[in-house]
């Protein structure tokens, strides 16, 4: 009757009303979302930004949108509209993602992005010098980021920056991290004696729980590094002793070259690495193969049996070496003076049709090596004499 037409009359002035109450809202959102009053500055706006909005994501979905980036221009682009909000597990995620990304990507990347690179550098390295919040998990995922990001010689500030601040928490470090703290700064070629020291001391104490792979990728930055450690490699020796049989091909080949390169001797270690090298040499590829012979020769560590069945494995692939894993491995059995004709002339014959790949180094250094095993070859030598 009359009571439901009346309050039917009185619904679309409320509906009109309505409308126009969320239309100033959505206005109003619209301008905030354009960097107006709600503003995109740490803590500046009226209120907490949206989660759903573009400008202003949560902390958590920054984190998701920096990890999820699937290429560099789409990372640099949420560098360019957030850093000022980047805090230190943004950072850490943001170097990660790059240093992935970084790998498939066209080699000038950073012409591009060279201006979003700096400013991620210096907000980086004023993280890692006054941040009371970032914690070892944070540091050791920047390091390896930019190690693996092909940038890392232009980055000193950032490694300075956090070299000091890993040294102060080192002592937080689990195996995985301390592992690839001194990878990225050995591939980084950033020298820090006194973080190296803190590394070493914290690997020490703690290499019974470090797996194969990372007390063969400790001991491999320790050598490249060119820092010696006799107390860590000896910690690494006793661990590793045990393990041999879990260590990959590659892990033995960079564990025992580590050994040779940082000069450190270990008979029973040595000995050991042989007799598990020599029951899986056909999982050897060509470069661990050449690694091996380096290593024992280097070490001037007598390994017969082991010599000999390299060369038998080395000479079926011989085509597959690269021109620096050839002259390695005449090196090796020149040096060891491990006799294997055969083998040095096969290799000599395979570098004689690849001469101009090899660089300078590798050419004198297979030179000497045919020379010293008495097996000059006449058309490699002339080779050379024209190269």
């Amino acid at each position: 009757g009359t009571q439901g037409t009346s309050g039917e009359a009185h619904h679309p002035r409320a509906a009109v009303q309505l409308m126009y109450m969320a239309g100033g809202a959505f206005a109003a959102s619209k301008t905030d979302s354009r960097g107006g009053r709600g503003g995109r500055g740490r803590g500046k706006g009226r209120g907490p930004p949206s989660s759903n909005s573009t400008s202003s994501p949560s902390p958590a979905l920054l984190t998701a949108n920096i990890k999820n980036a699937r290429t560099l221009d789409s990372l640099f682009g949420t560098v360019t509209a957030h850093l000022g909000r980047f805090n230190h597990i943004h950072l850490s995620a943001c170097w990660n993602t790059l240093g992935r990304l970084a790998a498939g990507a066209d080699p000038l990347w950073f012409q591009r992005h060279a201006k979003e690179l700096e400013s991620l550098a210096q907000t980086t390295a004023e993280v890692a010098e006054t941040s009371a919040e970032v914690r070892a998990r944070e540091l050791a995922n920047i390091a390896h980021g930019a190690a693996k990001s092909g940038r890392a010689a232009g980055l000193g500030a950032v490694w300075a920056a956090l070299a000091d601040a890993i040294e102060r928490r080192v002592g937080d470090c689990n195996a995985q991290e301390l592992a690839n703290i001194a990878w990225a700064f050995a591939r980084a070629e950033h020298r820090s004696s006194a973080l190296f020291d803190a590394l070493a001391a914290a690997a020490e104490k703690r290499a019974a729980d470090f797996n194969p792979q990372e007390l063969s990728n400790t001991v491999h930055a320790f050598a490249k590094a060119g820092h010696s450690s006799p107390a860590l490699f000896a910690a690494v020796a006793e661990a590793s002793g045990r393990r041999l049989a879990e260590f990959t091909p590659q892990g033995l080949a960079n564990t025992v070259w580590a050994f040779a390169t940082a000069d450190v001797a270990s008979h029973a270690f040595f000995e050991a690495v042989a007799a598990a090298a020599l029951s899986r040499l056909s999982a050897f590829n060509p470069q661990d193969l050449a690694s091996t012979a380096y290593a024992f020769a280097k070490a001037a560590h007598a390994s017969p049996a082991l010599f000999e069945q390299i060369g038998a494995s080395a000479a079926r692939r011989l085509p597959s070496f690269t021109p620096q894993g050839l002259s390695t491995l005449a090196w090796a059995f020149a040096a060891a003076g491990h006799s294997s004709p055969a083998l040095l002339d096969a290799v000599a014959a395979a570098a004689a049709a690849r001469l101009a790949e090899f660089d300078p180094q590798g050419l004198a250094q297979l030179a000497w090596s045919l020379a010293k095993a008495c097996r000059p070859d006449d058309a490699l030598f002339a080779a050379l004499a024209r190269a």
